[in-house]
């Protein structure tokens, strides 16, 4: 499971790791962001609350976590990515995961707050003008007025999770403000995944 504050790369490497393993990438935010574009009365609200930078319900994100992890891909395991945002969440996932072999790794990435806003803002260029800045409408919260909501919560909900994970001894600390390929070096040779 990948952790880490917006903008420090964990759906890139999420995504890396998952092709290298072979396993499904799960996203939370792309779970999330799914579940906005359906109409109907269990996701009304969630497009505004993503798009100002809000925590979704606890029980809504982990029972969309839960369903998509009983697929029959998921049998062999799944990378996850920004799936438990709070303390709640983690204590559930554990219980969710438990059957499943638990979670072997939690993989934090640890990236200043100048350089993952700066990622973020610049992620999504204007198709007309090539600003950077621009939010589309996959990612609305990728704003500079929002930005700085979702580091706050990273640091003050979402940072017990790493020392809840710490205390279990499953947390590997990466340092996120590298190219990417060297970040996934450095994961695939803390994992033993490079001979």
């Amino acid at each position: 499971m990948f952790v880490g504050p917006p903008g420090s790369g964990k759906g890139t490497q999420a995504e890396l790791l998952a092709r290298r393993l072979g396993l499904p990438h799960i996203s939370a935010g792309a779970l999330l962001r799914a579940a906005a574009a359906q109409q109907g009365p269990d996701t009304a609200g969630i497009r505004d609350k993503l798009a100002n930078g809000e925590i979704i319900k606890d029980p809504f994100v982990m029972e969309l976590i839960a369903s998509r992890l009983s697929q029959p891909d998921c049998a062999a395991g799944a990378i996850l990515d920004g799936c438990v945002r709070t303390l709640e969440q983690a204590i559930e996932l554990d219980d969710i995961m438990a059957p499943h072999g638990g979670i072997t790794h939690v993989i934090v990435l640890h990236v200043p707050d100048r350089v993952a806003a700066a990622r973020l803002v610049g992620r999504h260029p204007s198709p007309e003008t090539g600003e950077q800045g621009y939010a589309d409408d996959r990612r609305p919260d990728d704003t500079a007025i929002v930005i700085p909501k979702r580091q706050f919560f990273y640091r003050t909900v979402t940072a017990p999770v790493i020392e809840y994970y710490r205390a279990r001894m499953r947390v590997i600390d990466i340092n996120g403000d590298q190219p990417i390929s060297a970040v996934h070096q450095q994961i695939a040779l803390t994992l033993g995944l490079l001979a």
